[in-house]
């Protein structure tokens, strides 16, 4: 786990030098909107691996559309090394705390496990918003090339199905942009 979460911090790392030097007038979400909210969703995480490992219950998160249409507004603006600084730093807790915890049942979003919701939440659901971003900014290239090593590294760990599916289904996508 944490080698594929490292891999990600690293990439989520160049994503944000690459946006510092060159994004001007971004399509889609700017750079630091993408990172605010990843650490919203990654904060998320944190509480609901903090629950567990008290032995506490937790809510999970409802409707995800709803609560990104609620928050995202609350995210522009805010700085990138802000944004990104925060979502690192919840990362580095999510990590703890997996190792604290390993493999748990969990209620989130379909994951049966712990280890299932921090990959999806944590990886593979930020690496297809820096795939996003980097496509639709000019640079499908790179998009592909972040896809093809994420889910190289998510191979690497065996990741199931439901952790794929957010890049697997994306290579479509990246391979034929519009």
């Amino acid at each position: 786990m944490r080698r594929v979460l490292e891999s990600e911090r690293r990439a989520e790392q160049e994503f944000v030098d690459r946006a510092r030097e060159s994004e001007r007038a971004p399509k889609g979400w700017p750079a630091s909107l993408v990172m605010f909210h990843i650490g919203m969703w990654r904060e998320r995480m944190r509480d609901a691996l903090a629950a567990i490992a008290n032995d506490q219950p937790y809510d999970p998160p409802g409707n995800a559309d709803a609560i990104n249409e609620a928050e995202l507004p609350h995210g522009i603006g805010t700085p990138l090394s802000d944004a990104s600084a925060r979502a690192d730093h919840l990362l580095t807790e999510i990590l703890e705390l997996y190792e604290k915890i390993g493999e748990k049942p969990i209620n989130w979003f379909g994951a049966p496990h712990t280890t299932d919701a921090v990959l999806r939440n944590s990886f593979a659901h930020p690496r297809r918003h820096l795939c996003d971003y980097t496509s639709e900014n000019g640079d499908p290239d790179a998009a592909r090339q972040l896809l093809e090593n994420g889910i190289k590294d998510l191979s690497e760990v065996s990741a199931s199905e439901f952790v794929m599916k957010p890049l697997s289904g994306l290579r479509g996508d990246l391979a034929n942009p519009i």
